[in-house]
């Protein structure tokens, strides 16, 4: 339960990144190079979050007998 909150949680500040970068940027806060690097490394967290907490998911689902 910890982890499924923790990768939850860690997903989506990800996401909240992806989506406060292009912002940022606009408001000439962080450079065309910066934010490029910020929405790389937030899209990557993101996908490996997301994608890790629904693994550990359907890990537990099958060893609960919940298929």
């Amino acid at each position: 339960m910890m982890r499924k909150i923790a990768l939850s949680s860690l997903s989506g500040i990800s996401l909240l990144c992806c989506l406060a970068s292009p912002f940022l940027f606009l408001w000439g806060q962080v450079s065309e190079k910066n934010y490029k690097w910020i929405f790389l490394l937030a899209s990557f967290f993101w996908f490996f979050f997301a994608s890790l907490r629904v693994l550990i998911q359907k890990r537990n689902q099958r060893s609960d007998g919940n298929h």
